[in-house]
């Protein structure tokens, strides 16, 4: 099974921290949430700090993030992580690798330009942190 996680890092301001993917070619030029592959005998989380801070020059660190969903496909064949992190003021980000790392308001991210999840997992994201009951959701795909 392939395991990654993706993170979204949120402002008070109302923006996020995304990235513009290269590949692979089904999200090319669309945002997704920063991330990457879990490595053997790393936690999600463990992965989350590692491929934020590989990606973006910035550690968060591993109690800011917190996991609000796992997405999974039917088969087995896939998952993600999905982990948000709130904070006052965004951090200094800068593009460390091939793929962009951008800094929108969230109201701008729209099917348009992200993957499509990303149109729901943000608003997800944002109500983890906010007192709200949900404290985290498993979405399982299951195709016909």
């Amino acid at each position: 099974m392939m395991r990654y996680v993706a993170g979204f890092l949120m402002a008070a301001d109302g923006t996020v921290a995304l990235v513009r993917k290269q590949k692979p070619a089904w999200q090319a030029g669309k945002l997704n949430g920063i991330g990457g592959k879990i490595e053997e005998g790393e936690s999600s989380k463990q992965a989350m700090v590692r491929e934020f801070y590989e990606e973006t020059g910035c550690f968060v660190a591993p109690e800011l993030w917190r996991q609000f969903a796992v997405l999974a496909d039917g088969s087995e064949n896939w998952r993600v992580h999905f982990f948000v992190c709130h904070v006052a003021e965004m951090l200094m980000l800068r593009t460390m690798e091939a793929e962009e790392i951008v800094v929108l308001p969230i109201d701008s991210v729209t099917i348009d330009n992200a993957i499509p999840n990303v149109t729901w997992l943000i608003p997800m994201a944002q109500t983890i942190g906010r007192g709200e009951r949900a404290e985290s959701f498993q979405v399982e795909e299951v195709c016909a």
